[in-house]
């Protein structure tokens, strides 16, 4: 078991040297910004969504 699994190991690490950078990068919703942040731009609009889900609590 243990050597079967050092072996995928060895063949994944492999396959990615071989295979090198490619520049890309994983993209997160930090960095694309998460929909509410695309949605409330200002102190306002936050407080006004802050209140209104306050409210149906």
């Amino acid at each position: 078991m243990k050597e079967s699994l050092a072996k995928k190991i060895a063949d994944y690490k492999a396959r990615a040297k071989a295979l090198g950078d490619t520049g890309i990068k994983p993209a997160s919703a930090t960095q694309n910004g998460s929909s509410l942040h695309k949605i409330i731009k200002t102190p306002e609009q936050a407080a006004a969504l802050m209140k209104a889900l306050n409210s149906t609590l």
